[in-house]
């Protein structure tokens, strides 16, 4: 088609400087907008063309879903767009109607379409043998070790969506043509993720940078995720941390001032390990090494933060060891709680409708929504209920999210015999792990018990005698 004839979603893939993995937005507006669909596309080739301009969508549809090959509107999309992409998911409505089962008509919405390709694990690569950015791992984004983490986590809060809308609130004023709205001189671009272990922070840090390079690629072209470990770091250079800290924010800073273009993400894991609180360190004694570390950290936090092109995430179990200071340094702070049986739910949905995507269990079968599982939790023997009574066993297992995340997966290793695994047996492979653990940690309870009686019992006799 000529340029007048154009589609206004057309979305066309120009190659980047290393080769072509640079990825594009488009926006469609058609009659009045009533709110914004985000929809992000994952590329196979370097075109995308000739979409239909009007289709109905809820949020979390995957618009190419094999499963639902035969079904319109999924046909038509899979007609068009399976040889061109792998996938087409509906990420985000922004408007006034907010319920996810709600169904939209694109010609109401403002439609923005991301589509971006996935670099290799093979481009990963560990910076420990380059002297200028000691013990950390840069990755190239969006990367396909990462791909799916952002749907797969879920929280009580709208955390996620907070994030992704504070980034484009800070992406909108750097762009505006006031300096003093642009400049970051009252800005702290340093988010903190705090809470128990096992919760994940360092998997929804990882995935939010993941969503940056791909909901923001029209502004930076090029994105890095750079992951230091804090722990590692003090542990292989203890005495030198505060020059160690230094020089991977002195590398950083310049990275970003090389290619003003390139967004990069600095992950700093366990960060309490260079931020702990120097009030407390002098009162217990500690070493003027870690006091240091955090004096370092803090300085270069100040020098850093002018940079536009740079966001820093931390994770912390010891939110309540952290240094005032660094606390005050940190713009945007939030807690991740242990998930609730909604979270734990919808985490354990998202991971057995990936398996059944990926062909470990068949066939395909819908799982309802937490709100509707409760529907139809009493007396029946679907999947929603049986999901929902698997929710309410985690509760007495006291599991943490990493846990849960990997539980479908090693229920099914541990007893899956037969050639195929179904839902069903998958579901049950699931309570029966849980059960057994219950057992298991009954038994160890009882044997403690026992063990402490029997001390009490021998301390009384040698007393008595």
């Amino acid at each position: 088609m000529d340029d007048a004839e154009q589609n206004p979603l057309d979305v066309n893939m120009e190659p980047d400087q290393d080769g072509g993995r640079q990825a594009s937005t488009a926006e469609v507006v058609v009659n009045e907008i009533t709110g914004t669909i985000f929809i992000q596309g994952r590329g196979l080739k370097k075109s995308l063309s000739d979409p239909t301009k009007l289709f109905f969508f809820t949020l979390g549809d995957d618009l190419l879903d094999e499963s639902k090959r035969s079904v319109v509107p999924y046909s038509i999309w899979y007609e068009m767009f399976g040889t061109e992409l792998l996938s087409l998911k509906v990420m985000e409505y922004v408007g006034p109607v907010s319920d996810p089962q709600t169904a939209h008509l694109s010609s109401d919405v403002l439609v923005k379409v991301a589509v971006y390709f996935l670099h290799a694990d093979s481009e990963v690569r560990k910076s420990d043998e380059d002297d200028d950015l000691l013990q950390a791992r840069v990755t190239p984004l969006p990367n396909v070790q990462f791909d799916g983490r952002w749907d797969q986590l879920a929280f009580e809060t709208n955390i996620k969506e907070e994030l992704i809308w504070i980034m484009e609130n800070i992406f909108r004023f750097s762009r505006h043509g006031n300096e003093e709205l642009s400049d970051r001189d009252d800005d702290n671009p340093v988010f903190l993720l705090h809470g128990p272990p096992g919760t994940g922070k360092t998997t929804l840090c990882q995935g939010f940078a993941q969503e940056i390079s791909i909901r923001f690629n029209q502004k930076y072209h090029e994105a890095l995720l750079i992951e230091v470990n804090t722990a590692t770091l003090l542990s292989k250079y203890f005495s030198e941390s505060a020059k160690q800290v230094d020089e991977v924010f002195t590398k950083v800073e310049q990275m970003c001032g090389e290619n003003p273009d390139r967004f990069i993400c600095l992950l700093i894991d366990e960060v309490e390990s260079i931020a702990a609180s120097r009030e407390l360190g002098s009162k217990r004694g500690e070493v003027q090494d870690a006091i240091r570390a955090t004096n370092a950290l803090l300085t270069s936090l100040d020098r850093i933060r002018f940079h536009t092109n740079l966001v820093i995430l931390c994770t912390s179990n010891m939110w309540d060891t952290l240094d005032s200071a660094f606390l005050n340094r940190c713009g945007f702070q939030y807690r991740v709680e242990i998930p609730s049986n909604a979270a734990k739910y919808a985490i354990l949905r998202v991971r057995l409708q990936k398996l059944m995507r990926l062909g470990v269990i068949t066939p395909y079968a819908d799982l309802p929504c937490y709100r509707n599982s409760e529907c139809e939790y009493f007396g029946t023997e679907k999947p929603g209920a049986i999901l929902l009574n698997i929710v309410k066993l985690i509760d007495t297992n006291n599991m943490s999210g990493r846990e849960i995340t990997q539980l479908p997966k090693q229920a099914i290793y541990r007893y899956l015999r037969a050639r195929d695994c179904s839902l069903d047996m998958a579901l049950g492979f699931m309570q029966r792990l849980l059960l057994e653990r219950r057992q298991l940690s009954i038994g160890h309870k009882r044997k403690r018990e026992d063990e402490d009686s029997m001390s009490e019992n021998d301390a009384a006799s040698c007393e008595g005698a």
